[in-house]
């Protein structure tokens, strides 16, 4: 049985809900633009606004100015450059809502995109993620 994106993959996940600009999918990497205060898909090339790595989404997101879930710390299943081996260092990517491997960066990669974990099948550009 696959395991969806944004699937929580451990009991103890820090979560909290926060307005969102409606742009970011389950599983994808979440800054908090620091000029709205709203959640939204975090991208390597938006540091302008001082937006940084700040979680995961645990679902989609409505439509702006919703609240939605954010998962802050622990596993979840994410969108990921196709290069990410278990055990990379990762960090936000060019491309809006998925990390890539970086040395040192903020989370690491606990399978392999498109592996498997806890027995089950991720797809194409998704792996089990610990931040």
């Amino acid at each position: 049985m696959p395991k969806d994106l944004g699937h929580i993959g451990q009991a103890g996940a820090d979560t909290t809900g926060l307005t969102t600009d409606g742009t970011p999918t389950a599983g994808d990497a979440v800054a908090i633009d620091q000029s709205t205060g709203k959640q939204t898909q975090a991208n390597s090339g938006d540091t302008d606004a001082g937006e940084e790595f700040a979680g995961a989404a645990t679902e989609d997101h409505g439509a702006d100015g919703d609240e939605e879930t954010l998962a802050l710390s622990g596993v979840v299943i994410m969108n990921v450059a196709s290069a990410t081996v278990g055990g990379d260092r990762l960090d936000v990517s060019a491309t809006d809502g998925q990390l890539a491997p970086s040395s040192g960066g903020p989370a690491l990669a606990l399978s392999d995109a498109g592996g498997t974990w806890e027995g089950a099948s991720l797809g194409a550009n998704e792996a089990a993620v610990y931040f």
